[in-house]
C-alpha cells in the first residue's frame, strides 16, 4: 500500500535525511499535522536541527530571543518542543488538563521565566491540520524539553493519533 502511493524512497542516508526534512517543511508549512519519525536519538537530533534552521530560514521560526533546552539545543518563537516529563502543577491549556510527557508545545514567546506555549490537541478531522489550545501557559520545565520536528518511534507510539483525511 505505501509502495501504490509512493510512500517508499531509497537513497545514501544523507539524500534521505535531506528529503525527509524537506518533506516535513513541506507538508508542514501547508497546515498539515506531519510527525517525522527517526530511527535513534542521534537522527532525530539531527532532524530536528536542520528543520529548525529551514524555519528559521523561511521566517516561520524567529531566530531569538531563544531558551536552552536539552541536549543544548536551543528553541525560540515559533518552535515545536516535546515535553519530557508530566508535571501535574501545570495546567495544559485546557482546564483539569495538566502536562504529559510527550505533549507537543509551540513557542509563542520567551519571556525572562521561560517559554509561553500552547498545547497541541488532535489535528482537525475534516482537514487534517495540527489545532492548538487556545489558552497559552508557561513552560516552566522547558530545559527537560527536546525539539519536536522529530520522534523516535517510542515517542511516537505514545502520540494521539492526529491523523486527518486520506
Amino acid at each position: 500500500e505505501y509502495e501504490q502511493h509512493a510512500r517508499i524512497r531509497g537513497g545514501d542516508p544523507e539524500q534521505m535525511i535531506d528529503a525527509a526534512a524537506a518533506a516535513y517543511l513541506a507538508l508542514t508549512l501547508d497546515g498539515t499535522d506531519t510527525l517525522l519519525m527517526a530511527a535513534d536519538h542521534t537522527l532525530r537530533r539531527e532532524l530536528n536541527r536542520r528543520v529548525r534552521e529551514d524555519l528559521i530560514r523561511l521566517g516561520v521560526v524567529a531566530p531569538g530571543p531563544a531558551v536552552t533546552i536539552a541536549d543544548g539545543a536551543t528553541a525560540s518563537p515559533g518552535d515545536l518542543l516535546i515535553c519530557t516529563q508530566n508535571d501535574r502543577a501545570i495546567e495544559a491549556g485546557e482546564p483539569g488538563r495538566t502536562l504529559a510527557n510527550g505533549d507537543l508545545l509551540r513557542i509563542e514567546a520567551v519571556t525572562r521565566n521561560g517559554p509561553i506555549v500552547r498545547r497541541a490537541l488532535d489535528a482537525d478531522p475534516a482537514t487534517g491540520q495540527r489545532r492548538w489550545t487556545s489558552q497559552p501557559f508557561l513552560y516552566a520545565g522547558y530545559r527537560s524539553a527536546e525539539l519536536g520536528y522529530a520522534v523516535t518511534e517510542h515517542v511516537a507510539q505514545g502520540r494521539p493519533s492526529r491523523c486527518g483525511p486520506g
